[in-house]
């Protein structure tokens, strides 16, 4: 992935966290942002021990966004009961708008601010593995902005976990807690593991009811209850809650208080490692579901038809040029089941758009397809457009890159994509034809990528895919670039993947 040309003006530095080895590391620490024209903000009076604040976004008094809070699920592979620990190794990186992107969207922003990211609790940690858990990651955690950081913060981690029993590139944005949310990923291929992770910022346990969606004909268990204490994360073994299915989709509802929800899978082909994913929520079901960044090579998707009659799906690929029907690609999803259907294989990445007669949730994954091609999973979900502003502050791994790809759908758009790079603006503007994809480099050492429409009224969707090595030693993953909450009453609902 090639570094765009680019202009540079002042830009919002993004607040990085690098954890070490040999514990896991508390993230109890609160940095100011840059955000306000005049430069530096000061920080109120406020002190962030933990996540002590409500789980929706507030508005203060003066009419301000009062409160913004985002959800991080910390470590993948730790504090799943009947699944053993894995050490791993990651970091979180927090950020806020580019200046110039709120003004340009007439965004009023408070004179000041402060983003603080507070521990949540690890339920069902075997204590032995914990002990000696090199993991990065860490605990999970509560990214909350006030004032100015309010305005449109994002956050997001990046994992590497490099051991025998599991490998693989996980990236992920922090989101928003919400009462219902969708999940796609996993398998019954030999080796396939999924964790369902859920974290509660909030003081109060929540009820949290998941449901499966499982292949036509499968016998199983649908459904499973959980209790997540407040403040705190639980993980649910999806293989021992609902048996193997070869295509599972997942439902989670909460009640009593909101959760973020993120299903963590892992593949051992045999003696070999053949991936690892952390996936986040996609797109809530709709007749048209737009996956915008899917990385080259074997391609799976899969649907989720929730309701009481059958779907009939068709699938599409966009580029560069626009999109392209599939040759075959018509797939009857039988009512309340999932299903999946092969994709061409692709040289280079793109976007696939799934198009139905009924709502349906949908994903891609990309899998190791043979000898001398990546030996790394990664699945790419559905998400909503990024309205006026969206963002991702998803890290690089070491030695790695990156690349936004953006795709508009029904019309033509013109669309500005600003990386933040040591506290300068890399900007550069783009053209994408009616559904359309255009990708975009991402510059190393940038600490968050911003993707704004020029064009009003637009329908655009983006995501960023990262990825590490080359040939068989490749990682990669995939994430969602959401919307971010501007104004008051602006609740993020957008998965941030």
């Amino acid at each position: 992935m090639s570094d765009p040309r680019s202009r540079a003006e002042g830009a919002t530095a993004p607040a990085r966290r690098p954890w070490h080895r040999g514990a896991l590391v508390a993230l109890a620490g609160a940095a100011a942002v840059g955000l306000a024209a005049a430069g530096a903000l000061h920080a109120p009076a406020v002190t962030v021990s933990g996540p002590s604040v409500a789980t929706t976004p507030r508005a203060g008094d003066d009419g301000s966004l009062g409160t913004t809070e985002l959800a991080c699920p910390g470590a993948p592979f730790l504090g799943t009961p009947g699944v053993p620990d894995l050490p791993s190794e990651g970091r979180l990186v927090t950020a806020t708008p580019p200046r110039a992107d709120l003004a340009a969207l007439d965004v009023p922003v408070p004179p000041t601010g402060r983003l603080v990211t507070g521990v949540v609790g690890l339920r069902g940690t075997n204590r032995s593995d914990a002990a000696r858990s090199v993991d990065g990651t860490g605990r999970p955690a509560a990214v909350v902005g006030t004032g100015a950081a309010a305005v449109g913060p994002v956050a997001g981690t990046v994992t590497v976990v490099d051991r025998p029993r599991a490998r693989g590139l996980l990236s992920s944005g922090c989101g928003a807690p919400s009462a219902d949310a969708w999940l796609i990923g996993g398998g019954d291929a030999p080796g396939r593991q999924e964790r369902l992770l859920l974290t509660n910022l909030g003081a109060n346990p929540s009820t949290v009811e998941v449901e499966a969606l499982r292949t036509a004909g499968v016998d199983g268990a649908t459904s499973r209850t959980v209790t997540v204490p407040g403040r705190s994360r639980r993980g649910l073994f999806v293989d021992g809650a609902f048996g193997a299915d070869a295509v599972p989709v997942l439902h989670v509802r909460a009640s009593g208080g909101l959760v973020r929800a993120t299903l963590v899978e892992s593949w051992r082909d045999g003696t070999r490692p053949a991936g690892a994913e952390a996936i986040a929520p996609t797109a809530a079901p709709a007749t048209t579901q737009v996956i915008a960044a899917v990385p080259a090579g074997r391609r799976t998707v899969r649907i989720g038809n929730p309701g009481a009659s059958d779907a009939v799906v068709r699938l599409r690929t966009a580029d560069a040029r626009g999109e392209h029907p599939v040759a075959g690609g018509v797939v009857t999803v039988p009512a309340g089941s999932s299903a999946e259907e092969e994709l061409p294989v692709a040289t280079a990445p793109g976007s696939v758009v799934v198009r139905s007669d009924r709502p349906v949730v949908a994903a891609v994954a990309t899998i190791p397809a043979g000898a001398g091609e990546a030996s790394d999973l990664a699945w790419s979900v559905a998400s909503d457009p990024v309205g006026r502003l969206g963002g991702t502050a998803v890290p690089a791994p070491v030695g790695g890159r990156r690349a936004i790809v953006v795709h508009a759908s029904g019309s033509a758009a013109r669309v500005r994509v600003t990386s933040v790079v040591g506290g300068r603006s890399v900007v550069r503007t783009v053209d994408v034809v009616a559904d359309g994809t255009r990708i975009v480099g991402v510059p190393d050492g940038a600490g968050s990528t911003w993707v704004r429409p020029v064009t009003e009224g637009a329908d655009v969707r983006a995501g960023l895919l990262a990825a590490r090595g080359r040939g068989i030693a490749e990682l990669r993953a995939a994430s969602t670039v959401p919307s971010v909450r501007l104004r008051r009453g602006a609740v993020q609902v957008t998965p941030a993947g």
